[in-house]
């Protein structure tokens, strides 16, 4: 199995699971980007977390080539991306995880986001794409 269709079949399914569960609990994400904002500890672990599993596949699989596993690599990228701001921006980490707890646009994006990038995953993944 190539390493395209293994993180696939991973990230495909959890993204879906994270984007329902961002869809039935609206007011829990907010006061979960809030709750992250105001703990240093939280937003630090997070940032190493996120630093680690976005190197791993950045490593993995860093194809630039068109088609869905461009995917894998724009979210290994951004995930390194975010991790990185985590431990070397932490306070304007901070004011973008409060901003995002106020704002009533991003939830939602980002709820249509995960369950894109699930579907497309999953797909993808098992050959239907």
């Amino acid at each position: 199995m190539d390493n395209a269709i293994l993180i696939a079949k991973v990230l495909g399914p959890i993204y879906l699971i994270v984007g329902l569960g961002m869809l039935l609990h609206k007011q829990h994400m907010r006061s979960l980007f809030d709750e992250v904002s105001k703990s240093p500890a939280l937003a630090y672990l997070g940032g190493v977390l996120a630093l680690v599993i976005g190197t791993i596949i950045v490593r993995v699989h860093n194809d630039w080539s068109l088609g869905w596993p461009l995917l894998i690599t724009l979210i290994g990228w951004g995930a390194v991306a975010k991790g990185a701001s985590r431990i070397l921006a932490p306070e304007w980490s901070r004011d973008l995880l409060r901003s995002y707890a106020q704002d009533d646009k991003i939830i939602p994006l980002a709820t249509a986001a995960a369950l894109i990038f699930g579907a497309v995953l999953t797909a993808g993944a098992y050959r239907w794409i």
